[in-house]
């Protein structure tokens, strides 16, 4: 069986791994589910919030999946730390207390607690059968839920927490959440199955080993910490030792856990050797010298095994009539071996070798820009632990010499005792490249390239460091006006303390942390896209992003960490800034007060504090998506007409799948049949929002026009056309005037109509062979229409859905004083032509899409407020995107010599991005550039050092 860490490390990749699966599995009948209880509910308003939850599932899955992972991670790093731990905060009961609770939240527990005792009882027997094996796993005897990690509450608060995540309405995210306990009731049972195989596989099996308890002897337990390097145990005491060991027999400690493989993980691997011992020193105090010495033996030869082939040597058996001097002697073997272990984990120095020294660019074709000539010589100081800014001035370039002294005399404090600090040396080895250790770094958050983060909790920092950060955080964070210099330039707290923060560093993780960090935030602080108002409040950030970066891996490794995503949206917002606010005040008092939010609650844990970025994230958003409207009122109409489109589209799909169903058996002119299939629905759909009576005489309406073409065979038929023919054509003209249809079209459908009326007049049939229904015979068989009876029992699909908010769309776009137009209305005959389609939204974006390869990942690049460049003819234009909708499905934008704001769809718009037709004006987002710039610096550092 693996060692306990791993093993849970394991089995939490492994729950994850299965949780998502269960989402995927479950997802398409959650989607099913909600269309059929919004096509029972008898309320519009539960209506309208179970089609966009079930809109949430169809068009943001990705991000949704993102959210549960992000969620279920958070809960996990808690969870772990506290399974059967004496470390929980324990809160005094008082029953004669009273409190005032948000009702709100005590329902949402209420509902909580309800999805979890859904949980546990589709998964009764796999849940016991885990609950046993995490006690046996902790060599514990009182078999808890409370205890295991992996408990039903957690994937309960994961689904909530998700959905909170998404910024949506609560009364909407509140019925996501019950959508998605339903179906993820149905996938529990297997979840669980799936874990307990798993630890079965490692040999946890879920059966308690019977003990037999002994009196306790009158030597007291000593403490020993077990697994000092794991952050995520709690503190366990050893059993009690026996002042002698008797002879023939292997003492307790010959099995106890390898404290040298587990030390070597964590950033605090000093401490919990030294803690390590400080407890054997107690013992030899206290229990004697004979069984502590045993156990000297065992551990130093797994720490002997360890750093000679990576695997433990069996421990040895106490020989019989062992001395007290032998004993004593391998006990200071122990403390000497230990001491030398700490000591090679705990320097950075023993890593790496020697810096080495920069080379100027040969050839003026290969000379980068001053500033890139700056950083990369930083770049090489700090990777090499050499001072920064010395080698500027060689670069042969007067304008970087000057950017070089310039930068050196911002950082003369921290780069004056660059070589004199512990990790001087830096964190590159003398063959190794630096772009191939920071391409390392930004994949798995560490320096080793044997190393896997997958799975891998928060990172230990040494306490000197963390207090070091948390201490510059809250005195040297300057304010505003105190971020320039005397030249004006926005200052690198961090390059400025680098000296001091890398004496407390104890690995080189978290020398290459501080280092990377630092040089993240030279590429920010010199964006010049970004207002410099903006870098400057960015940059009063840089404490705080270490300390999350330090704890947190991964902020650099991923994209969606809410520290990027935060920093990402407020440098994409200010590019167009005077778009969104001309006077730029509203907005950059907006991200002053987040600035200021973030610093005055800094004191929270690094990864408990990610959620309020990511709720800071969620604030300024709806500030930009206020700011929008407030300053647009023809981006408030076209909203609210979209809004409105979207909450008529299933009665438009109800109506027309009736209609559809209906005309099924009769033959019909395709003209005809188009009006009535899809114009005189949108003129029944309009009705019935207004009067139910007026619906009911336009459906009365569709078998007399079809009754009204059909030959006319004898007089009374003739009679009986001519006196509904006047009535026919007023009902008509009412309902066409509803929905405001071009007169233009009005004319040529009363010319068509007056056209067949001659021709049924004009035609003799054979009776015999060709059967005309009469006027009441038509009404019968229309009569399903007419009452508004159920004629179809299978649901929309999705594509029938979207081709009736297309329909709708399109119709409101023509009407006179319309709040949108349409992409078709301004694209050219050209672009439709390029892309094979005779209309960009009117195709199927199933299975059968013509463009398979849609870029998922412009969706999350959709956000209120930023830039855009679109071209839909010859001429690109620029736009703003100014509205997105809930669901994520449509969006609006404002195009700089459009009257109009334009709807578009998603889709569509990914598939004119994947065509060229849309450009971002940012080609990566700020934190992203930085990333990249920081790397290619590397790369071109490295290229000219060989050359």
């Amino acid at each position: 069986m693996k060692d306990r860490n791993s093993l849970l490390l394991a089995t939490r990749a492994e729950f994850e791994r299965v949780y998502l699966e269960a989402f995927d599995i479950f997802r398409p009948k959650c989607i099913e589910d909600a269309f059929h209880q919004a096509d029972t509910t008898h309320s519009s308003v539960e209506q309208h919030h179970l089609l966009t939850a079930r809109g949430i599932l169809m068009e943001r899955h990705t991000i949704l999946r993102q959210n549960l992972l992000a969620a279920m991670a958070h809960l996990l790093n808690r969870s772990l730390q506290t399974t059967y731990s004496h470390d929980r905060p324990i809160f005094q009961k008082n029953t004669n207390a009273l409190s005032l609770v948000d009702t709100a939240d005590f329902e949402d527990e209420l509902q909580l607690g309800a999805f979890t005792d859904q949980f546990r009882k589709e998964a009764e027997e796999q849940l016991r059968d885990l609950n046993i094996r995490i006690a046996l796993l902790f060599g514990q005897d009182d078999i808890k839920e409370r205890e295991n990690p992996f408990r039903p509450y957690l994937i309960s608060r994961s689904l909530a927490d998700a959905t909170g995540m998404l910024a949506v309405p609560l009364d909407i995210g509140h019925r996501l959440t019950i959508l998605m306990a339903d179906g993820m009731a149905t996938q529990v049972d297997g979840i669980y199955a799936s874990v307990n195989a798993f630890m079965s596989q490692h040999g946890v099996a879920a059966e308690l080993p019977l003990k037999i308890r002994k009196s306790p002897n009158a030597t007291a337990p000593l403490p020993l910490n077990e697994d000092a390097g794991f952050a995520d145990e709690g503190t366990a005491t050893s059993s009690p030792v026996p002042p002698q060991a008797a002879p023939g027999t292997t003492p307790q400690f010959a099995n106890m856990p390898r404290q040298s493989g587990q030390v070597a993980q964590g950033s605090g691997a000093a401490q919990g050797i030294d803690q390590f011992l400080q407890n054997i020193q107690s013992m030899v105090a206290n229990a004697g010298t004979q069984a502590v010495g045993a156990m000297a033996d065992a551990v130093a030869q797994n720490v002997v095994g360890e750093q000679s082939n990576g695997s433990p040597e069996p421990a040895s058996q106490a020989p019989n009539g062992v001395t007290q001097a032998s004993d004593e002697a391998r006990i200071d073997k122990l403390l000497a071996m230990m001491q030398q272990y700490s000591q090679q984990t705990a320097t950075p120095g023993a890593l790496t070798s020697p810096a080495a020294t920069a080379s100027a660019a040969t050839a003026a074709n290969t000379q980068p820009p001053a500033m890139m000539t700056r950083i990369m010589d930083n770049l090489r100081a700090l990777a090499t632990g050499g001072v920064m800014g010395a080698s500027a001035a060689q670069a042969g370039s007067g304008a970087s010499a000057g950017a070089a002294a310039s930068f050196q005399s911002d950082n003369a404090g921290g780069a004056a005792a660059a070589q004199s600090t512990s990790g001087a040396t830096g964190w590159m080895g003398g063959v190794q490249k630096v772009g191939a250790a920071l391409k390392q770094f930004f994949t798995s958050g560490t320096s080793n390239p044997h190393a896997n983060s997958m799975g891998a909790g928060p990172r230990i920092v040494t306490v000197q460091l963390a207090q070091s950060v948390d201490d510059l955080l809250h005195t040297q964070t300057p304010s505003t006006e105190d971020m320039t210099n005397s030249e004006g330039r926005i200052r690198n707290l961090l390059l400025e303390q680098r000296a001091a923060l890398t004496e407390q560093t104890e690995v080189v993780d978290e020398q290459m942390t501080i280092d990377v960090v630092a040089m993240l935030f030279e590429f920010i602080l010199q964006d010049h896209r970004v207002p410099a108002e903006v870098r400057a409040q960015l940059g009063r950030l840089q404490f705080l992003v270490l300390k999350m970066a330090l704890r947190d891996p991964t902020l650099l490794t991923q994209k969606g960490h809410p520290v990027r995503l935060l920093i990402n949206r407020i440098g994409s917002i200010s590019v167009g800034l005077k778009k969104i606010d001309p006077s730029s005040e509203r907005v950059s008092n907006e991200i002053c007060h987040i600035v200021e939010s973030l610093l005055d609650n800094a004191t929270q844990n690094p990864t408990e504090f990610s959620a309020y970025f990511a709720r800071m994230l969620d604030d300024f958003d709806v500030f930009v998506a206020a700011e929008l409207r407030k300053n647009d009122e023809q981006v408030n109409q076209a909203v609210a007409a979209i809004e409105d489109i979207k909450n008529r589209t299933l009665r438009f799909a109800h109506i027309s799948a009736q209609m559809a169903e209906i005309l099924s058996g009769v033959k019909l002119d395709t003209y005809f049949y188009e009006f009535l299939s899809n114009t005189w629905v949108q003129v029944i759909e309009r009705a019935e929002t207004v009067d139910m009576a007026r619906a009911t005489r336009y459906r009365a309406l569709v078998p007399d026009l079809v009754w009204s073409i059909a030959p006319k065979i004898d007089v009374y038929d003739r009679e009986e056309l001519a006196a509904i023919l006047p009535i026919m054509i007023n009902t008509l003209r009412d309902g066409l005037s509803m929905i405001a249809w071009p007169a233009d079209k009005q004319r040529e459908m009363i010319d068509w109509l007056f056209d067949a009326h001659g021709r049924a007049l004009r035609i003799t049939v054979d009776t015999d062979t060709f059967q005309v229904p009469s006027l009441p015979n038509m009404h019968t068989n229309f009569e399903s229409l007419v009452s508004n009876a159920v004629v179809k029992t299978v649901p929309p699909t999705a594509s029938e859905l979207r081709a009736a908010e297309k329909v709708l769309t399109d119709a409101a776009a023509l009407v006179p004083n319309a709040a949108i137009a349409t992409v078709n209305q301004f694209a050219e005959h050209e672009l439709l032509a390029e892309l094979n389609l005779d209309d960009i939204e009117g195709v199927d974006f199933g299975t059968d899409a013509v463009d398979a390869y849609e870029d998922e990942s412009v969706s999350e690049r959709l956000y209120n407020g930023i830039n855009i460049e679109i071209k839909l003819s010859v001429r690109p234009t620029r736009a703003k995107l100014s509205w997105v909708s809930e669901d994520a499905g449509n969006l609006l934008l404002t195009l700089d010599d459009a009257k109009l704001p334009m709807v578009m769809s998603v889709k569509a718009f990914r598939r004119l991005y994947n065509h060229g037709r849309v450009h971002f004006l940012e080609d990566e987002m700020l934190f992203e550039r930085a990333v990249k710039s920081l790397l290619d610096a590397a790369e071109h550092m490295d290229a000219n050092e060989v050359e």
